[in-house]
């Protein structure tokens, strides 16, 4: 609230809302991996065409959905881009960029 006076993070917050948000953090999910590939771990190349365009943050096999997923930001001039590839460990992985949670989405589960 920007009533409530100084807070930690409000110069910080007032410049991010003046020039705009230029990156986002993506929920991505690579292809199901072989058995002789290894999983993400975070850190790795986000790749659109032949550009790094970020990095992963947090990445691991997701047991739910059967796929590794890895999060990260990247440009928002990108997020409607379909060709993603992130780079683990020196391989190119196809990945896909999602828009909602990959597990139960709309909730069912919980109110089940």
């Amino acid at each position: 609230d920007w009533d409530k006076g100084d807070f930690c993070g409000r110069d910080a917050l007032a410049a991010q809302s003046r020039t705009g948000v230029d990156r986002r953090l993506c929920t991505f999910t690579l292809e199901p991996p072989r058995e002789d590939r290894v999983y993400p771990v975070g850190g790795e190349a986000i790749i659109l065409g032949d550009d790094v365009v970020g990095f992963t943050t947090t990445a691991n096999f997701g047991d739910t959905i059967g796929k590794p997923i890895a999060y990260g930001y990247v440009p928002v001039e990108h997020l409607e881009r379909t060709d993603w590839v992130i780079e683990v460990y020196g391989e190119p992985i196809a990945a896909n960029r999602h828009t909602a949670a990959l597990y139960d989405p709309k909730g069912a589960r919980l109110r089940a």
